[in-house]
Parts: C-alpha cells; sequence; structure tokens
C-alpha cells in the first residue's frame, strides 16, 4: 500500500472538512424544516398543548443559533485552509497536474469527473474511459510527488537546527576602553563579566 504524504494526507482533510459543512449544512436546513412545522397551526383537531410548542421552538432555536455559529467557523477556517493549500498547489507548473489536485481537492470532484474534464475531447475518451481515469490517478501522483520534493527542499534540516541550539556559540571578547571581559559559566549558561582595572596614578 503506497504511503501518504505530509501533504497529500492534508489535503484530504481539507476534502472531508469540505464534505462535513456540507453534512452540516445539510442538518441546519432540516433543522428549519422542523422548526416551520412546530409552528405551523395543527389542523387534526386533537387536543394541543401551545406551551409545549413554545418549549420545542425554544430548544430548536438555540439548536440552531448553536449550528449557525459552527458552520461560520467551519467555514472560516476552510477558507484559510484553502487559501494556503491553492498557493502550494499553484507552485506545480505542469497545468493538467494542476488541476487534477485543484479539481480533486479544492472543488470536491470524483475520480471520472476529473478525467472528463480533463480529456473528454479525446476522440476515444467515450471507448476507453478507463485508460484516461488511469491517466488521471498517474497525474495526480506525479502532482503529489512534485508538491513532496519541492516542499522537502523548502524545510530546514531538523539535525542543522538542533546542532545550532545545542552547541555553544563561543565568541572571543575583544577588551575595549579599559575594559577587561571574563567569560564564566553558571548552570551551563554562558554569562560574561565586565571588570573595570584599577586605574595605577
Amino acid at each position: 500500500m503506497r504511503e501518504v504524504s505530509e501533504i497529500e494526507a492534508r489535503l484530504k482533510r481539507h476534502r472531508d472538512d469540505n464534505r462535513y459543512i456540507d453534512n452540516q449544512i445539510e442538518r441546519l436546513e432540516t433543522l428549519i424544516l422542523r422548526m416551520k412545522g412546530v409552528s405551523s397551526p395543527s389542523l387534526s383537531g386533537m387536543p394541543h398543548n401551545p406551551s409545549s410548542d413554545v418549549d420545542k421552538i425554544g430548544q430548536m432555536l438555540e439548536r440552531k443559533e448553536k449550528l449557525e455559529a459552527d458552520i461560520r467557523k467551519l467555514i472560516a477556517d476552510r477558507d484559510r485552509e484553502r487559501d494556503e493549500l491553492r498557493s502550494i498547489i499553484g507552485c506545480i507548473h505542469k497545468p493538467d497536474q494542476r488541476s487534477v489536485l485543484e479539481m480533486r481537492y479544492l472543488d470536491g470532484a470524483e475520480w471520472r469527473e476529473i478525467a472528463e474534464m480533463l480529456f473528454s475531447f479525446k476522440p476515444d475518451f467515450d471507448d476507453s474511459d478507463e485508460k484516461y481515469l488511469r491517466r488521471t490517478f498517474k497525474l495526480h501522483r506525479e502532482a503529489i510527488d512534485t508538491l513532496n520534493a519541492r516542499l522537502s527542499q523548502q524545510r530546514p534540516n531538523p539535525a542543522t537546527e538542533m546542532q545550532e541550539i545545542l552547541l555553544p556559540k563561543w565568541t572571543k571578547p575583544t577588551p575595549d576602553n579599559g575594559m577587561k571581559a571574563k567569560e564564566t559559566k553558571s548552570n551551563k549558561v554562558e554569562v560574561k563579566v565586565i571588570e573595570s582595572e584599577a586605574v595605577k596614578v
């Protein structure tokens, strides 16, 4: 099984987030319809307690406001992540590779939809759709490989960073204006103490 890279996992999470937001919007719309049903007058002729309807509407209204706030936050977070991912995908120079990632992860398109958008102009597309679907998968793999290569070049070397943190930076002080510099160490922390020399008369 092919290992999923960090950027591919991030793209997939973004696609899943889009789907989750759609589900939450569906929940909100269903709740609004139920609220309209509760507030509508009953025509059944059966005994009816208006106070129970008020309680139900109050509870539903509270749920509706909470759900709307959650959806607004989800959309704001999603849009920020979308902008970052769009910028990352934009570093791919080959248009078909870039388009596959944009359609799959930013637009939420299915694989066959992507293949059709990319290759439907081919004369044999209708008779060879599986071939073009495989070509779409290949473009996707190449695009992910391109991103992995670019991101690995930009990522700092952890070993080098750790070396810079752990190794002490010793700089030999230069006496100035009759001042003498002396180095001491306390609790493994470099401390510089400057002492004045007595002026001999």
